[in-house]
């Protein structure tokens, strides 16, 4: 993984509170918030 890509992901969970996985060798976004606090 490149650094830039950890920093931008990071960013993102900071930002909307999903957590990043791993498939397929991409990253891929989840949005954990959904059904909480809508």
């Amino acid at each position: 993984m490149k650094q830039i890509q950890d920093l931008e992901k990071n960013e993102m969970i900071e930002i909307f509170g999903g957590e990043w996985m791993v498939l397929n060798g991409e990253w891929v976004y989840v949005d954990v918030t959904r059904g909480k606090d809508d």
